[in-house]
């Protein structure tokens, strides 16, 4: 008790304010010892969450990076350029390739002035089932696009592709193509017939291709869709519309390589399949 406190207590006493006196000392005790239950509870900790074995490491290399005062990671050196998909698409970059564009599956790199782009497919999926399918059926250099090589390196694979102008999402409003991937989805996702009739009046034939690409890759629709997005629509330089990747799914391809001669053969099989029965129904 300081000599203010002592001194308001005489006062107190002097006054003979007994009651305020008594209180005074009480308040001044129970400040002293709180009873249990007006301590204020300690706070607790919130525990941390817990980190996988990855996480723990990247995080611990984070601190040192940050200690050191380091504001980004060394790249990576791989130990050979078939080492992965991103070893690769390093390799691709070191020769003078620029990358184009990159999704959940592929990357696509090009050199400048070229007509064909490089799409290195870190997680493989039924893309070259599509593409193979699109050159049966004919559709390879219109609305699906045209492949000349196609490999498979371990996990991952390499395409050498037809270069596009843009994707789809990047055409202006005031042209005519806009309009397709709001169409497109309407006549596949709602069956919506005016969607189609305007949809085969801008681009003809489009309804029929994306009719029989629903009913080869859609089996079951509560389980499979398409991949229908602004990004997986592109146009050419001659104004062209294409669907460059419009499939998510298991690949059943079980061909390591294909040539541009190996997607030539299947539209010429499919062709002459329907030439032979053509010549057989009118027995020529």
């Amino acid at each position: 008790m300081d000599f203010r406190e002592r001194r308001k207590l005489a006062r107190l006493h002097a006054r003979g304010r007994f009651g305020t006196l008594q209180r005074m000392l009480e308040d001044k005790a129970k400040a002293k010892n709180p009873p249990p239950e007006a301590q204020p509870k300690p706070k607790m900790k919130k525990p941390k969450p817990k980190l996988n074995p990855k996480m723990e490491a990247f995080a611990d290399r984070l601190r040192v990076e940050m200690a050191m005062g380091a504001n980004h990671f060394e790249p990576k050196v791989y130990t050979s350029a078939f080492e992965s998909g991103r070893a690769f698409g390093s390799y691709l970059r070191k020769r003078g390739f620029i990358q184009l564009g990159s999704g959940a599956f592929s990357t696509v790199f090009a050199k400048e002035g070229s007509d064909r782009v490089i799409k290195v497919t870190n997680n493989p999926d039924n893309w070259i089932d599509y593409v193979q399918w699109a050159a049966q059926n004919g559709y390879a250099g219109t609305y699906a696009p045209k492949v000349f090589s196609y490999k498979k390196i371990g996990d991952f694979t390499v395409s050498v592709v037809e270069r596009m102008e843009k994707p789809a999402r990047d055409i202006r409003p005031q042209e005519d193509l806009a309009f397709v991937d709001h169409l497109a989805s309407y006549y596949l996702t709602h069956n919506n017939t005016v969607a189609g009739v305007f949809l085969d009046e801008l681009l003809p034939g489009m309804c029929d291709f994306l009719t029989k690409l629903r009913k080869e890759f859609i089996k079951d629709p509560d389980k499979e869709r398409l991949d229908m997005h602004g990004g997986n629509f592109m146009v050419r330089k001659d104004g062209s519309y294409c669907f460059t990747d419009p499939v998510c799914g298991k690949s059943k391809t079980t061909s390591n390589r294909l040539k541009a001669k190996d997607f030539v053969s299947l539209a010429s099989a499919k062709f002459l399949g329907l030439f032979i029965e053509y010549c057989t129904r009118h027995r020529m």
